[in-house]
């Protein structure tokens, strides 16, 4: 019989290695389709390490101002969020926009060099580690009430968080993430840092107790669509986290410690029926 701790490891390596299916064009400088790839990144990666390596497997001009946007089936157009990861616009796209039940490649159209205002900037990588680690640090304040176990590591070792993200090297992340995350030798958490991805973009933030059910919950932030009668009115929603339907009955301590994004935060797409 597994311990806890090789269960929550084999969750959270789990959870790592999934990846998400993507089809991406490549547009020339005047909007022409010159080439199709499908490619399968983490789904901890980020649009902007994407394009990183899209450069070097496809041979792209060293140009760091690029353009991402997804195209759904009625052929509307919608940008790519830089600051998400790919495992969560795939979600996000894929579960409220795509009829097809079969989990298709999320499709992506990339221009290099373009005018649009939907083009990054140049420093975009920078800004992506940036953020992350702006998460990770609020995350912290939120589980621990308070930064010290970030503040606390070496500076080789906060750099190690970014580039095995980089490289999707799950031992050498959970090497220095096992220093901050909660574990079962140790204090309970505070709380749980959340975010809740509605269906019209909208992130709902919330910090919540660690014991809570993912339905108590769901009833408190979002009464209308998970009504507390249950045996008058039927939910008008469902929970999605990484790819997976989610039982309302999960408890969101657990959730927290085995299924959390890269930075820290349990992100969570609800989508409507």
């Amino acid at each position: 019989m597994m311990s806890e701790d090789s269960t929550t490891s084999l969750f959270r390596r789990l959870n790592w290695n999934s990846s998400v299916p993507l089809q991406i064009k490549l547009l020339d400088d005047s909007s022409d389709v010159i080439d199709t790839t499908f490619i399968s990144p983490s789904r901890f990666s980020y649009p902007s390490l994407i394009y990183q390596q899209l450069k070097i497997d496809l041979k792209l001009r060293d140009d760091d101002n690029f353009a991402f946007q997804v195209e759904l089936d009625d052929g509307s157009l919608h940008s790519l969020k830089l600051h998400w990861s790919i495992g969560l616009s795939y979600d996000y796209f894929t579960f409220n926009f795509i009829s097809n039940t079969n989990m298709p490649p999320l499709r992506l159209i990339l221009q290099q060099n373009t005018q649009s205002p939907n083009t990054y900037a140049a420093n975009i990588l920078d800004s992506t580690k940036m953020s992350f680690m702006a998460s990770l640090k609020e995350s912290q304040l939120v589980r621990w009430g308070t930064v010290k176990r970030m503040t606390s590591l070496k500076r080789s070792e906060t750099e190690q968080l970014w580039s095995s993200l980089e490289k999707n090297l799950f031992d050498d992340y959970f090497k220095v993430a096992n220093k901050l995350l909660p574990n079962n030798t140790e204090e309970t958490p505070r709380a749980v840092p959340i975010k809740l991805v509605l269906p019209d973009s909208i992130v709902i933030q919330d910090i919540l107790p660690y014991h809570y059910s993912l339905l108590e919950y769901l009833q408190h932030a979002l009464p209308l669509l998970f009504p507390k009668n249950q045996s008058k009115y039927q939910n008008l929603g469902y929970p999605v986290l990484h790819g997976t339907i989610i039982p309302l009955e999960s408890i969101i301590g657990w959730l927290d410690g085995t299924l959390s994004s890269a930075d820290g935060f349990l992100r969570i797409c609800i989508i409507a029926f």
